[in-house]
Order: C-alpha cells, then sequence, then structure tokens
C-alpha cells in the first residue's frame, strides 16, 4: 500500500509541524515551507506550458533550482526526521499504519496532521473524542458546498451510518458505539457540525438528496446520543431531574414553540400517542440540541423504538442557528427524507400537529381537539415547563 503526499498536502500539513517542533527549529521549517510553496508555482506553471512533460521528470526539474538545493541543505543539516517526511514522505505515514485508513475514509491531510500531533497516548477516533475533534476543527471547508459535503461524508462514514434507519435496537446501538461517551449536549462540536450542514445545503436545497436523508436522519440519531449522555449523569433519579442538575449554570431555553411535538391521531380527532403520559414540552441548548420530555418527565426520542410518543412527537437536533427560513428549510420540511417506519406510522394514524391559527384544532384553544383538562396545547407545554424550572432551583 502506497501513501503520498502531494505538494498541496504537504504544504497544508507543515503548519502543524511548525506549532509542535521546539523553537529553534522553526525558522528551519518556515524556510521549507516557502520553498514548498514555490514548488507549487512551479508545478502549475509546468502544467500549464508544458502538459507533455511526465511528472516523474519534476524533480529533477526541481533539483536544478537554487531554492530546491537549499531545502535538501536545509533537510540535510537539520531534521533527519523531517527529511524523511518532506522527501520521503509514504514511508514516513506507512510506519504510523493508521493515515491510509483516514485518507481513504476521505480525511485530508491537514486532518491527518492534527491526529499525528494529538498529545493522547492512545487517540480514539469516536466521534467527539479529542482526537476527532482536532481533525474536525483543523479542516476548514472555507464556505465551500463541495468541501462542507464532503465533511459530512466523512463524519458518516465515521459512524458507520447506513442509506436508511431502521428499527433494529441492535443498528441503533451500533451507531451510538461510534460516539465518545464524553461528547456533551453544549459541545462546540454541533454548532460547528450545523454550520457545515448549511454550508452543503444553501437555500433553497433541503435535505432530499442521497447525502441529505441521511443528515436528516443522522438528527434522530444526535438526539439520543444527547439524551443517553444526560442519562449517564451521576445526579437526578428522572431523565428530567437529571437534565435540571446538568443545565445548573449553563445555558438553556424553553422560549421556542413545541407545536409540532403535540401530535394527535386521525388528524386530531383521534387519541394521543402511548406514553404521551399527559403532555410534551421542548427545551433546548444553543438551539441546536433539542429535549422533548412528557409529563412523567421521560425523554421522548424518534428511536425510542417502544414509545409510540417518541416516534411520533420525540426530539431532532437542528441544523438552524434559530427559528427561521433555515429552519424550516433544513429542519420542518424533510419530505420522504423521513425514515421509513416512521413515514408509515404517521401516515397509517394519521397523526397531525395542532395548527397555527384559531379553529377547533388550533394549538391555543382550550376547548379543541388538542385541549388537555381545561387547558390549550400551548398552556399545558408552558404549565410543563414551570413544573420543571422548580428542578433548577
Amino acid at each position: 500500500m502506497s501513501y503520498t503526499l502531494d505538494l498541496e498536502e504537504k504544504i497544508a500539513v507543515l503548519p502543524f509541524f511548525l506549532k509542535h517542533y521546539p523553537a529553534k527549529n522553526r525558522s528551519f521549517l518556515l524556510e521549507a515551507q516557502k520553498i514548498i510553496q514555490q514548488q507549487i508555482q512551479a508545478k502549475i506553471w509546468l502544467q500549464q506550458k508544458k502538459p507533455v512533460l511526465k511528472q516523474e521528470k519534476l524533480v529533477p526539474i526541481f533539483s536544478l533550482q537554487p531554492e530546491i538545493a537549499a531545502l535538501n541543505n536545509l533537510v540535510n543539516e537539520n531534521i533527519p526526521a523531517l527529511k524523511n517526511y518532506l522527501l520521503h514522505a509514504e514511508d514516513y505515514f506507512l510506519t504510523l499504519g493508521v493515515l491510509p485508513c483516514l485518507k481513504q475514509l476521505g480525511w485530508p491531510a491537514i486532518s491527518q496532521a492534527a491526529y499525528l500531533t494529538t498529545n493522547q497516548e492512545n487517540p480514539s477516533l469516536l466521534v467527539g473524542s479529542e482526537t476527532f475533534l482536532s481533525m474536525w476543527n483543523a479542516w476548514n471547508t472555507q464556505q465551500q458546498t463541495k468541501n462542507a459535503r464532503n465533511k459530512l461524508t466523512v463524519l458518516l462514514k465515521c459512524l458507520d451510518f447506513p442509506p436508511e434507519l431502521t428499527q433494529e435496537s441492535s443498528v441503533i446501538q451500533h451507531l451510538l458505539s461510534h460516539f465518545s461517551s464524553e461528547l456533551a449536549p453544549d459541545n462546540p462540536f454541533w454548532h460547528s457540525l450545523a454550520s457545515e450542514v448549511q454550508i452543503a445545503f444553501p437555500a433553497p436545497l433541503t435535505l432530499t438528496d442521497s447525502l441529505g436523508k441521511q443528515i436528516h436522519q443522522l438528527r434522530y440519531l444526535i438526539s439520543l446520543q444527547q439524551t443517553e449522555f444526560i442519562r449517564r449523569q451521576k445526579f437526578g433519579f428522572s431523565d428530567q431531574t437529571k437534565l435540571a442538575y446538568f443545565l445548573r449554570n449553563r445555558n438553556f431555553s424553553l422560549s421556542d414553540s413545541d407545536r409540532l411535538h403535540q401530535k394527535k391521531a386521525h388528524a386530531g380527532l383521534g387519541a394521543y400517542p402511548s406514553g404521551y403520559d399527559g403532555g410534551n414540552f421542548k427545551l433546548l441548548i444553543a438551539f441546536h440540541s433539542e429535549f422533548i420530555i412528557n409529563r412523567a418527565g421521560k425523554f421522548q426520542n424518534i428511536l425510542d423504538l417502544d414509545n409510540l410518543n417518541g416516534v411520533v412527537n420525540g426530539a431532532s437536533f437542528n441544523y438552524a442557528n434559530k427559528n427561521d427560513r433555515t429552519h424550516t428549510r433544513l429542519d420542518v420540511k424533510f419530505g420522504k427524507s423521513d425514515p421509513q417506519f416512521r413515514r408509515k406510522i404517521l401516515k397509517k394514524n394519521q397523526y397531525k400537529a395542532p395548527t397555527k391559527t384559531s379553529g377547533n384544532f388550533s394549538y391555543t384553544n382550550k376547548t379543541g381537539a388538542y385541549a388537555i383538562n381545561g387547558r390549550s396545547s400551548k398552556e399545558n407545554s408552558q404549565l410543563l415547563k414551570e413544573h420543571f424550572k422548580k428542578f433548577m432551583r
């Protein structure tokens, strides 16, 4: 197996070596960086002016340049390891075994360099681990749609995410096993992920192509991962009390509407799904991380497959930054991108959310189809939120 860095990859990786090599060697590395930039310029010129030249002829041509001769002298006089890296990159990286695998997954050279310079003795590649986040953050997609789509594709590969989510518990647990146990719901990674989705699917695009379908369904897995993180917390005796303990001294919001999480069967004329238990309310962290909690204080998740209220009304991670057109486009209008098992349940039982308008099916009607104990669906949700706040004291 051969692993070769091209000139552009070399220039991308050098800043990490600049950061981690001793200060006395940085001037040498800076000089090497400048020379590699000159190589790139020369390579571009040769490709434009003399496309018939074979690739192997570039090296002797470069070696005639004073700058390249200077590079060879610098390498010989300084760090043998760097000489091996710059001039024999494939041997250098093959000794590290994992890097060819990272390249195969689609990680760019800049992220591979971040892996190289990790301070972890046994670096983990689980999504959300320190090493993974270093690699993710090193990759600047430069607001380019194609680059962002590539980055999201690598994330899906790291999760072993399928083309379509199913109701198989073993599949869900397998997917969850690819997340670091330390990845919290307020980790900056979630905002970074949302930003990449916004770049990968600019207006007017929605999450409806093959990649978009996976990215949409990923929202449900993320919400489940986040509730599992809270459930592992030491303090608290229920889902909502554990969440309350976690949120102390953290920012969160209870002000956003949870109308779409109050669906009933038969277009509002039927019953609430089992597990509703008198109502749902919504809590958001930085708008992206979403928790739906029922009156019994239990998390409601679409991938809680033994809980009908979870499947119908459960939480889903938000890719938008706020409740605006981007939220509608990326988080609400997903059409046939929803998992087939959920679409069947919603269609068969005609589950519908209350309406924004007045009338019998209104979210604010105290006596209408969605009313609960003389309160509108909205008032009932607000009551549950006030009850939750008591756990924060």
